[in-house]
């Protein structure tokens, strides 16, 4: 209910014209990406990692095809090693 609750929010902020941002923070079901047809890559997992080569903020906010108002961070891909990410 949640990721729903929060895609069809910003879906309906979008469409009035609202600039929204959704930052997809769920990495143990990460759903609101597919919700709103972005892409689950790049992602905040990404940007998580220690590595010299890791994607900055701007490369990790894409904007949902289609709606002129409305980005997303996506979480990446699902895991329940969430406490990694999070450091």
């Amino acid at each position: 209910g949640k990721s729903t609750s929060v895609a069809l929010t910003a879906k309906a902020l979008a469409e009035n014209g609202t600039d929204t941002m959704v930052i997809n923070a769920d990495f143990r079901r990460p759903m609101v990406e597919k919700y709103l047809g972005a892409s689950s890559s790049p992602s905040l997992a990404d940007r998580a990692e220690l590595s010299v080569d890791r994607l900055d903020v701007q490369d990790v906010v894409q904007q949902v095809p289609g709606e002129d108002h409305l980005w997303v961070a996506a979480s990446g891909k699902p895991t329940h090693e969430v406490g990694g990410r999070l450091a």
